[in-house]
């Protein structure tokens, strides 16, 4: 068995991109990975990957930047697989073509920093108790190179910018 053998982790935005590489990595390890996306039929060929990688999953369909969502994924990883030990907050948009702060409308302005900062509060915020009922865990929050070079946009920046600590263990 692998390192995280026994291990429960929950990646959002895992149906693609970092989050399935994260997903399928930690299934190599041997953890058991809820799958939180938007993207039902990639989220389920992830699942799939990881159930073919031998470990266990779970695919939950919604919207993290909201806490009846992030409650959900954390019931799911305590009672179908028997606890949780790792958050991976990878779940992030961009804000398409609109580069600057003055280009983006107010609306896109929010979705990207409710998506890429508000699911990292709420996710943390659900996941840290169940953490702390099996005795300790680990807070991944993804950020990227867009928070110190501001690509991607300006919302995308400051929203991955405010993730800065990448790490923490409860």
């Amino acid at each position: 068995m692998g390192r995280l053998a026994g291990k429960v982790a929950i990646v959002t935005g895992g149906a693609s991109g970092f989050g399935r590489a994260t997903a399928l990595r930690f299934a190599q390890e041997g953890a058991r990975v809820v799958v939180v996306d938007l993207d039902e039929p990639r989220g389920a060929a992830v699942v799939d990957e990881v159930k073919g990688a031998g470990s266990d999953g779970r695919l939950l369909i919604g919207d993290v930047s909201q806490l009846e969502v992030a409650q959900e994924a954390v019931t799911v990883a305590v009672d179908e697989l028997g606890r949780l030990d790792v958050l991976v907050n990878n779940a992030g948009i961009v804000q398409g073509d609109d580069r600057d702060t003055w280009d983006t409308t107010e609306e896109k302005w929010d979705r990207v920093l409710q998506v890429n900062l508000r699911s990292v509060f709420v996710c943390s915020k659900v996941a840290i108790p169940a953490m702390l009922e099996s005795g300790g865990g680990s807070i991944v929050n993804v950020e990227s190179i867009a928070a110190s070079v501001c690509t991607g946009g300006a919302a995308y920046a400051a929203s991955k910018g405010a993730n800065r600590s990448t790490k923490k263990k409860y």
